[in-house]
């Protein structure tokens, strides 16, 4: 610590994890000499929506467990739609390759489908009955999706009109509480 004029030696055994999103660079690009320092492993989102949907859902259970959130767990439905939603704004496509979509600046990673899903547990258990509504979820896919308002914004929107309009009756609900919040 050259403030203090100490040097403290790490413990044998020392470990220093770093993670970073490959689309996001942050404030500040990691310089050269730093990233020399680390061992990088990059790790792809899940080849297939069934095991992102299984990956998402264990991972659910857990972290609600382990916060003692006092809600049912998301339907099947509910993992498929956030899991749909966040593949087809990475790839830039629908999942059948049929229709281009806007993407947005942000990852939506699977940590982030399991975030948005534990959040909206947490708002079914204290503001409703402890099952997850439409509502729940669409206040979680608005801050996931839109980091910048002006591009993701309307990709976001564009999306809405465009794709999960048009996706039915599965839809219905999650499509209209997300137009609520687009007013």
């Amino acid at each position: 610590m050259p403030e203090l004029n100490l040097e403290i030696p790490a413990q044998k055994g020392f470990s220093l994890i770093a993670t970073a999103n490959t689309r996001d660079k942050g404030v500040n690009e990691m310089s050269a000499a730093l990233k020399r320092r680390f061992n990088i492993v990059v790790l792809p989102a899940p080849g297939d929506l069934k095991t992102e949907m299984d990956i998402v859902t264990q991972r659910v259970g857990q972290l609600s467990g382990s916060l003692g959130l006092q809600a049912k767990m998301p339907d099947q439905d509910i993992v498929e739609q956030v899991v749909t939603i966040f593949r087809e704004l990475r790839a830039g496509a629908t999942l059948d390759g049929k229709l281009k979509v806007k993407t947005t600046s942000g990852v939506l990673s699977s940590a982030e489908a399991i975030s948005l899903l534990a959040n909206s547990m947490a708002l079914a258990a204290s503001f409703g009955d402890g099952k997850i509504r439409a509502a729940d979820v669409a206040a979680g896919l608005q801050g996931a999706i839109v980091k910048d308002e002006a591009k993701d914004g309307v990709a976001w929107k564009d999306y809405l009109e465009n794709i999960l309009k048009k996706k039915g009756l599965a839809y219905y609900e999650l499509y209209h509480a997300c137009m609520e919040l687009n007013k």
